[in-house]
């Protein structure tokens, strides 16, 4: 709820790891159903990207990466950080954006990434009408994505996240790209490949909302248990 909501005060900041957006106190944001259990609050967003367009997701989709990946960190109620959330089990969820290189500029994301290019080789900024709303920043069908019990991407890497990784890319251009690829912290280090390489599933399911297409008949039978069992929980509520 209240993703539709342009976000007012903010701090903007680069960490070794990346870019994010923290102190969201204007309103909160949060999410419920699906998998999750209690509503789980808007705690921050970052990224994370490649050198190249060929690299920089953290998750692959039929073993392809995508150039950048988003990632808002939500935190269960009652916790207020991620400290406190990350000794529960089911206290962090996180909602993962792809990206795919797209011949035009994505205008929901000019704003965002002017704010980026200023941070850039500064101390952390607070900026006080932000502007963005976070519903213009996701892809447009929230009901298709991936679901699995994971950890965090940065250290400590806490395991006790739920994910949900959305099926739909969204577009971005190259001259886009650019923005975060020449970025750095305020020390002056680039920051550029600050992607976590693919984990084993070390016997995690990854479940899915929709059905995916499958030659292998077993596998279409796996993928659609996995499939009735998701879709009978309730939806995955964002932004309505």
């Amino acid at each position: 709820m209240n993703y539709h909501v342009p976000l007012t005060a903010v701090t903007l900041s680069t960490t070794p790891y990346t870019v994010q957006y923290t102190n969201m106190t204007d309103r909160p944001r949060w999410i419920e159903g699906s998998v999750l259990e209690r509503r789980y609050t808007l705690n921050s967003f970052h990224f994370h990207w490649g050198s190249n367009s060929r690299v920089g997701s953290e998750h692959l989709v039929n073993g392809i990466a995508g150039p950048v990946e988003m990632h808002l960190v939500h935190i269960a109620d009652p916790y207020r950080t991620v400290a406190e959330a990350s000794g529960d089990t089911q206290g962090i969820a996180v909602l993962a954006v792809s990206f795919e290189i797209s011949s035009t500029e994505n205008l929901a994301y000019r704003e965002l990434l002017r704010q980026i290019g200023d941070v850039s080789g500064r101390p952390p900024m607070e900026i006080a009408d932000a502007g963005i709303a976070l519903s213009s920043l996701l892809p447009p069908d929230l009901n298709l994505y991936y679901n699995y019990q994971g950890s965090l991407t940065t250290p400590n890497c806490e395991e006790n996240v739920q994910w949900f990784l959305f099926a739909r890319p969204v577009p971005i251009s190259e001259a886009q790209m650019a923005t975060f690829r020449t970025l750095m912290t305020a020390d002056q280090v680039s920051i550029v490949d600050n992607y976590r390489p693919v984990q084993p599933l070390n016997g995690r399911s990854v479940y899915t909302s929709f059905l995916p297409p499958s030659r292998a008949m077993a596998t279409v039978r796996t993928s659609l248990l996995k499939y009735i069992l998701l879709r009978n929980k309730r939806i995955l509520i964002i932004c309505q």
